[in-house]
């Protein structure tokens, strides 16, 4: 996937923000076209509330969104500490400290040895195949004028050539190319609805 691709993915998402799609509509395709960049299980984009929470819209994640698209949403508070769970960890992180934290990228080994690990329950209703996290590719998407964090976007589960999940890392190419897709996302598309996006995605939790 050249820059091209990206550049034309961009121009098709903001075609949906020009015409005033509505949110859950524009999430779904944020996701999808990342599956699209980056083979993976599932994506899930999730959106800053305030300054403690963030939130994932129901019926965005994809693929599950058209398989039920009224799974419900979910709001987590951002935190660090042990057992506290990836979402809440790497949110806190990015919050918290922008310049440190470009991307996470963790195999399954990497997950299980993490102090945020809460011990691979199959909490997770996204997947697919799965019933847990088997590796993850996380970056966060940042207004382009105040660098604040707005939202992240997260990938799940790499496949393998076989086209099944893995607990592999993610390439350092596929990391390079979320975190592109990511400041896309922020420069280009999200950073448009900053004002109302909170607003917006409350009401479909």
């Amino acid at each position: 996937m050249n820059t091209d691709n990206l550049m034309a993915i961009g121009e098709a998402l903001f075609h949906l923000v020009d015409n005033d799609a509505n949110l859950q509509d524009l999430l779904r395709n944020i996701n999808q076209f990342a599956i699209a960049l980056i083979p993976a299980e599932v994506c899930t984009i999730w959106i800053r509330e305030g300054q403690d929470n963030i939130i994932i819209a129901k019926g965005t994640a994809y693929p599950h969104c058209y398989i039920n698209p009224n799974l419900g949403g979910e709001t987590i508070k951002m935190r660090d500490g042990p057992g506290v769970g990836f979402t809440a960890h790497m949110a806190f992180q990015f919050a918290t400290f922008p310049e440190r934290y470009a991307v996470f990228n963790l195999s399954y080994a990497a997950l299980v040895g993490h102090q945020a690990f809460r011990g691979g329950k199959p909490a997770n209703p996204y997947f697919q195949t799965s019933t847990t996290s088997l590796s993850i590719l996380c970056a966060p998407i940042r207004d382009k004028i105040t660098n604040n964090f707005i939202a992240m976007i997260k990938v799940e589960n790499k496949l393998n050539p076989w086209g099944f999940p893995s607990g592999e890392s993610f390439t350092p190419d596929e990391a390079e190319l979320l975190k592109k897709y990511a400041d896309l996302l922020g420069n280009k598309i999200l950073s448009h609805l900053e004002y109302d996006l909170e607003e917006k995605v409350k009401k479909l939790v």
